[in-house]
């Protein structure tokens, strides 16, 4: 058996030791809160501490992408401990159990993630003599930095024309901004993704040495999504797609690059957030800190959503759900322009009119392991951590683990959130557009190819 050496086993010593505190502090404040939901703390308290501290990739699947979990569960902790006030409060048992499914998604993602990964090095390890046949996925990753270029021009013309034409219809700029009314007449599923298309746009510019000009358009491109209020998109689209492709073309981000990126995007998202109305009604003894991590935390709205869906379905008031939206994800392709009385693909949207069985104009996200547990209840939840992890492994093999290209760096940047909540309809939807998206601008590639081939034999 391996013996651990002393440095790792001070870091873990050190991480069981932080994951006690932290859940003693919860234990103390939450007055009354029982032994087991103490417990479900320091699981989660463990988990996400070794995500954060101790994986090699800091951009990989397992230690960047699921801090929004991280940002979820300690909402509900928050909810528990009364630092923010909910819309309802529950008895500790329905928290409990929404740590719990919480828990539950992530140990079969886990479970899934890891074997494929241990499978997919092993057959790495086993095929290195053998030859590489070129597969079309292969293929699809050597799209040339022009033609990537070409693609996020197009997409990032498009979507200007779309804000510019709907700020007219809605009776001009403020109108749009005051009600964020900035792609109200749209469709928005294929809208969307030319929104992430606009992330091909700085990194080609970066890659073909246009630092200064990739700045001016990752700051425009940054302005103008942030302009339509979606403030995870803009972080999503501009800054994390842009770090993801410095940390794996140019050179690895520290961490202390990315808390210092962090303090902005913090700044944004509250300010968005007091653009929208959404103030958070925060206890009077708390700290400054504290009352800013409870306005973060607060924009995933878990301490709300998650309870509220866990008590509606356990009290009988919504019934599971089945495969009633199994198929919903391809139905989503379809525009709604062809077919107006298209059933609804967004989770949240979905959820919020079972769960408060009215209309509400945002919806409210429950997670990959909320809509599996609305859908089919606990197995509902295992089936969906198991596929989430796999398809996530899957993706992050291709894209990243093995040899990257700038093409692959940036679909993964805009996909893998999508892969990571597989389960749910809108990410099915999603990554269709986006494999879409892939084959055309492979296309294109060969078709540029092709043009400069025929050139350059005209010239000879």
């Amino acid at each position: 058996m391996k013996m651990l050496n002393k440095k790792t086993a001070l870091k873990y010593t050190a991480e069981i030791a932080a994951a006690v505190i932290l859940s003693a502090v919860v234990h103390y404040f939450s007055l009354g809160a029982s032994i087991l939901f103490t417990a479900e703390c320091f699981v989660l308290f463990i988990f996400f501490e070794h995500l954060i501290f101790n994986q090699k990739d800091r951009f990989g699947p397992l230690s960047f992408f699921l801090l929004s979990l991280f940002l979820g569960a300690i909402d509900i902790i928050f909810a528990v401990l009364k630092v923010r006030s909910v819309g309802t409060s529950y008895n500790i048992q329905v928290y409990e159990k929404s740590l719990f499914l919480m828990i539950l998604w992530l140990v079969f993602f886990c479970t899934a993630y890891g074997l494929w990964m241990k499978f997919s090095d092993k057959k790495s390890r086993k095929g290195q003599k053998i030859k590489k046949t070129d597969s079309f996925f292969s293929q699809i990753k050597k799209v040339n930095v022009n033609t990537i270029l070409i693609v996020g021009l197009l997409a990032q013309a498009f979507v200007f024309y779309k804000i510019l034409t709907t700020i007219i219809a809605v009776g001009g700029f403020s109108e749009a901004i005051n009600n964020f009314a900035i792609f109200k007449f749209n469709d928005q599923n294929y809208l969307l993704v030319f929104i992430y298309l606009l992330s091909f746009v700085p990194p080609a510019l970066f890659e073909k040495g246009y630092k200064k000009t990739a700045l001016v358009a990752l700051i425009l491109n940054f302005a103008v999504i942030a302009l339509t209020g979606r403030r995870g998109i803009a972080i999503t689209t501009v800054i994390i797609s842009m770090l993801v492709y410095i940390h794996y073309r140019i050179k690895p981000i520290s961490n202390k690059v990315i808390a210092m990126v962090l303090v902005p995007v913090v700044a944004f998202i509250l300010l968005i957030g007091s653009f929208r109305g959404q103030n958070v009604s925060l206890n009077s003894k708390n700290g400054f800190l504290l009352d800013t991590a409870a306005k973060v935390t607060n924009t995933v709205q878990y301490g709300d959503n998650v309870p509220d869906m866990v008590d509606k379905v356990d009290s009988g008031v919504v019934d599971f759900q089945g495969g009633k939206y199994v198929l919903n994800g391809i139905i989503g392709i379809i525009p709604r322009a062809l077919w107006p009385e298209k059933p609804e693909i967004d989770h949240s949207s979905i959820s919020s009119q079972l769960v408060y069985q009215r209309s509400i104009s945002y919806g409210r996200p429950i997670g990959a392991f909320g809509f599996a547990y609305l859908c089919f209840g606990y197995i509902g939840v295992i089936i969906s951590g198991l596929i989430c992890g796999l398809t996530t492994a899957v993706f992050y093999s291709w894209a990243i683990k093995r040899k990257q290209t700038v093409f692959s760096v940036l679909i993964y940047a805009i996909a893998i959130q999508f892969f990571m909540s597989i389960t749910n309809p809108e990410s099915q939807t999603k990554v269709l557009f986006i494999f879409a998206s892939m084959f055309i601008t492979k296309i294109i590639d060969n078709f540029v190819a092709k043009r400069v081939i025929r050139s350059s034999k005209d010239v000879d």
